[in-house]
């Protein structure tokens, strides 16, 4: 969100008030992007204007407020566009609109500072505010401005207690007696009103209910929120299950609401199969991989068909932050070993991270694969016609359990034909050359040294292929003779200390000039 994108140059009042504009005429709550549009919402019944606000600013001795709209207006102005918002729509566009205002106005709140650690901070000063709005629209006279002090001096008692100890305290939950006692000195007050019916109390009382029942209901979530893997055994792969849901990025996966939605979105399944994972001491690697697979796959339309709304960015991140939990789930090895803690590759002992670039190819060539069907590595193997097991590579402890030259040369072959076909989507084109990529990059890396269209010539390590080595072969072989040519005893030429093989007159007897 381009809130963030904050100039010295460019008043940040002003700023924001575009952005309030833009954000409600994107959304359909007003039909002109003028700031006037906005001030028909955010001060109704009222003279003021935006531009009143940013003069008062302007000319605020206050230095630092010049930069600042107070928190107490801000949060005055989302109750009111929250207001309008729920005259104008209803259903899941009322819940996503009021998804896209919300995420603003954090915006807005980050950018001043304005935050706590507490999920109920914020939601306490809106509560009191939304009161004090349905007083004020009930035409009581001391409620001009909607101030927290209005509130305080109506009912004859401190209120700011109900939001500042949610910020002195914010792991602490609200007690909800103090909502219903504010609640009762509020129809104490308004009884004691010479200006009101009994039949206009019970009408301001009732909007009161649902203003101070939306924090009561905050409240009541938290208390009661049931873990969806209650009633699992723990097991390893529970906590890995805990870690996924409970993202510190995201809390999408923790408004899914039964374990067959859930189990659908990590699994692709339509049976709840939680149980089945979580309770085998002994997983396999594939298991982890279809997770991958599936979060991979997520949309905006894949939460909003199970009435959860999220952002692009914020479901983006949740994405990241399950493929990287996984992975390094992997790598630690903290239950069972998925990745040899000392490979061995080209007779050298390696440390684990070494075999990254070998675990990329395994799950991209298993993320090709499964787009075709939902195979098991040993399908995966028997359609490439392949004996050898990439998720043996990772745990081999021999260095023959290398992913080779022949090998990959199957997978990208297999692959590129998966490519070819007529019915391949945009999205499993992106699919396949990312596997091809991949592929092609740990060829590189490891220096394999093979194309899809030529095949080795000589069973040696490829190391021996390698420029370095040759030119080094080469270099040591002439010094030992203090550079005279053995031949004819003249001088070498200076080009054949060049560390390039390709201008040596020396060619090692054991390797195939032609292969490269």
């Amino acid at each position: 969100m381009c809130i963030l994108c904050i100039f010295y140059n460019i008043p940040h009042a002003k700023f924001i008030v575009d952005e309030i504009v833009k954000t409600l005429y994107d959304d359909g709550i007003i039909e002109k992007t003028t700031s006037k549009a906005v001030e028909d919402i955010i001060f109704s019944g009222t003279t003021t204007r935006m531009t009143h606000v940013l003069q008062r600013l302007k000319s605020s001795e206050n230095k630092e407020s010049q930069l600042k709209i107070g928190e107490e207006s801000l949060d005055k102005w989302l109750i009111r566009i929250e207001n309008e918002v729920m005259k104008k729509f209803d259903g899941l566009e009322q819940e996503a609109v009021l998804y896209s205002v919300r995420e603003l106005f954090n915006s807005i709140y980050s950018l001043f500072g304005f935050t706590s650690k507490s999920p109920f901070y914020r939601e306490a000063r809106l509560m009191l505010l939304r009161v004090g709005e349905t007083l004020k629209l009930s035409g009581l006279g001391s409620f001009k401005l909607n101030n927290f002090e209005d509130l305080e001096s109506f009912i004859g008692r401190d209120l700011r207690y109900i939001y500042d100890n949610r910020k002195t305290s914010p792991d602490s939950i609200p007690e909800i007696k103090t909502i219903t006692n504010l609640r009762k000195d509020i129809e104490i007050s308004l009884s004691s009103s010479t200006s009101l019916s009994i039949n206009e109390i019970e009408r301001i009382l009732t909007q009161i209910d649902l203003d101070i029942q939306t924090y009561i209901n905050c409240i009541q979530d938290h208390i009661n929120g049931d873990d969806i893997l209650d009633g699992i055994e723990d097991s390893p792969m529970k906590i890995l299950l805990n870690e996924i849901i409970h993202s510190p990025f995201s809390n999408i996966l923790e408004k899914v609401e039964n374990r067959i939605e859930l189990s659908h979105l990590l699994f692709g399944d339509g049976k709840d199969v939680i149980n089945d994972f979580v309770e085998y001491k002994e997983k396999y690697l594939r298991s982890l991989l279809e997770i991958k697979f599936n979060v991979d796959q997520w949309t905006l339309e894949t939460f909003k068909d199970i009435s959860i709304l999220t952002t692009s960015s914020e479901l983006e991140d949740l994405k990241v932050w399950i493929q990287e939990t996984i992975d390094r789930w992997i790598f630690n090895n903290p239950y069972q070993d998925f990745i040899n803690e000392k490979p061995i590759r080209f007779h050298v002992i390696h440390t684990k991270e070494f075999l990254q670039r070998e675990f990329d190819v395994v799950y991209n060539v298993y993320k090709a694969f499964r787009l075709q069907d939902k195979l098991s590595f040993r399908k995966i193997s028997k359609d490439s016609d392949s004996s050898f097991s990439l998720t043996r590579a990772l745990k081999g402890k021999s260095s023959a359990f290398n992913i080779g030259p022949k090998t990959l040369r199957k997978y990208l072959i297999k692959i590129e034909q998966f490519k070819s076909q007529t019915i391949a989507t945009p999205y499993a084109i992106s699919v396949y050359q990312e596997a091809i990529d991949t592929i092609k990059d740990y060829v590189a890396d490891r220096h394999l040294g093979f194309s899809i269209k030529k095949s080795a010539r000589t069973g040696y390590n490829p190391i021996f292929h390698q420029d370095w080595y040759k030119a080094t072969l080469i270099i040591l072989n002439l010094a030992k003779f203090g550079g005279i040519q053995p031949l004819t005893f003249g001088l070498l030429s200076p080009e054949l200390f060049d560390k390039d093989p390709n201008t040596g007159l020396f060619q090692p007897h054991h390797l195939d000039a032609s292969n490269t």
